[in-house]
């Protein structure tokens, strides 16, 4: 197994142990929060900061995204096993729509969003 890999973060405040992906405080007792490696984000018009999807959920996105602008095949539906479903309508675009009616990990309450990417 690999040695675990710890990266300072938020100004040696807290340690981020990558494999776990857990972020734990250096100088005060607190419970480990988690950290996802992400490359898509999502943001309601009522929220004030990008939330990271799922790791899982982040890849897929990031491979059907990949096969509709290499083929130029857009309007695609990916499915994901939670019932969510995302619709890709062009290469500047997407729209999402979240199964879950509870809360997640963030404390947002999933709604459909529609996403326009700036380039």
């Amino acid at each position: 197994m690999a040695p675990e890999t710890l990266v300072a973060t938020d100004g040696g405040r807290y340690d981020v142990n990558i494999l776990r992906r857990q972020r734990s405080s250096v100088y005060w007792q607190e419970s480990p929060s988690e950290v996802r490696r992400c490359s898509w984000f999502y943001k309601r018009s009522s929220d004030t900061r990008y939330v990271p999807y799922e790791e899982n959920v982040s890849t897929r996105l990031e491979e059907e995204f990949k096969i509709a602008a290499t083929t130029n095949v857009w309007h695609r539906r990916v499915e994901f096993p939670s019932g969510e479903t995302v619709v890709f309508h062009g290469p500047n675009s997407m729209f999402h729509h979240p199964q879950a009616t509870s809360p997640d990990a963030w404390g947002n309450t999933p709604v459909s969003v529609y996403y326009h990417f700036g380039i």
